[in-house]
């Protein structure tokens, strides 16, 4: 295999798939109401960016299978769900439906759909180490939970009137 196919080989990751997310974020992150921060001086925001470090740092040896449907179906459901909590957050954040918990903490939670569709694309490694897709499923469970937590302490703080 010469240089240019190892290139290649390696270039179809799954961190590939995070690219969108990460554009949509860094766009309208900033849009979201006042309970989004960036910032809450708590040992969880310390867990939740290695945890999620983690969760992007091995999607880059994982290899993308786009040919698993089920992969692919689920983790276009998820960016579409992902993207839509935005929305409501921004757009409707004021209407009683908005201000439930559930859809409140949409944004955090809603990543575990499109993550478990990563894991399910991204099935072996570029590495030879064991590996089972599910390794990548507790992951994003692990990561997803946290973050949610996060974003909860983030809205209590909010209506506490702590937050800056």
């Amino acid at each position: 295999m010469n240089l240019f196919d190892t290139i290649l080989k390696y270039m179809n990751n799954c961190f590939l798939l995070f690219v969108p997310i990460l554009v949509f974020n860094v766009m309208l992150f900033k849009k979201l109401p006042a309970y989004y921060i960036k910032k809450i001086n708590h040992p969880i925001v310390i867990l939740e960016t290695v945890i999620r470090i983690l969760t992007i740092a091995f999607s880059i040896i994982m290899n993308a299978n786009i040919q698993n449907k089920a992969g692919l179906t689920v983790y276009i459901c998820g960016v579409i769900i992902y993207f839509s909590s935005y929305f409501i957050e921004i757009y409707f954040s004021e209407t009683f439906f908005a201000k439930k918990l559930v859809v409140l903490l949409a944004p955090y939670w809603t990543s575990i759909i499109w993550l478990l569709g990563i894991g399910l694309i991204g099935n072996n490694l570029f590495i030879n180490i064991p590996y089972h897709f599910t390794f990548y499923m507790l992951l994003s469970v692990l990561f997803t939970t946290i973050h949610t937590i996060h974003g909860y302490m983030c809205y209590k703080m909010y209506l506490q009137g702590s937050v800056k």
